[in-house]
């Protein structure tokens, strides 16, 4: 029964002791921006060039770090996405390709072409063709909306 009553004192007790009669609490001014001087986040030290050396140490310490097999889950996992991407067009365009010059591939041949072609994106991923295709898109589409702009919306030119 004591547990109670120290739970039921406790409970009527504590907003008793919250409300604290006293001096006003005094409210210190904030110096002026002008007393106040720039000081540096970064603490002085090496520049970034001469901790070169120590970043190529560190990386070549997180590369003996990997098995093997690490390296390799690493590459497929970076490299799924492009994978994927290269699979799904590949087998819209065989079977936009069937469907034009009405032919009849086996299946077999068919999981061939787009496996092929998932490769052949990965391959172009890596060398680069697949970032140069994309930005000369992208510069393409800039120049047609200016030429496009420039006649029917003057306003809405692209700066670039």
């Amino acid at each position: 029964m004591s547990a109670v009553r120290t739970l039921l004192a406790l409970a009527v007790l504590s907003p008793v002791a919250a409300f604290v009669v006293g001096p006003a609490h005094v409210v210190q001014k904030m110096p002026s921006a002008a007393a106040v001087r720039p000081q540096m986040l970064v603490p002085a030290g090496p520049s970034m060039v001469e901790m070169m050396p120590t970043l190529m140490i560190a990386e070549e310490i997180r590369k003996t770090l990997k098995s093997e097999g690490d390296e390799v889950l690493e590459e497929i996992f970076i490299n799924f996405p492009t994978a994927f991407a290269g699979f799904v067009i590949t087998g819209f365009a065989l079977q936009y390709a069937k469907e034009l010059a009405d032919i009849e591939l086996p299946l077999p041949a068919q999981g061939a072409a787009v496996v092929g072609g998932g490769a052949a994106f990965v391959f172009l991923g890596k060398v680069g063709g697949l970032g140069g295709a994309a930005g000369i898109l992208a510069k393409v589409s800039f120049d047609a909306w200016n030429l496009f702009a420039g006649l029917v919306l003057p306003g809405a030119l692209l700066k670039y």
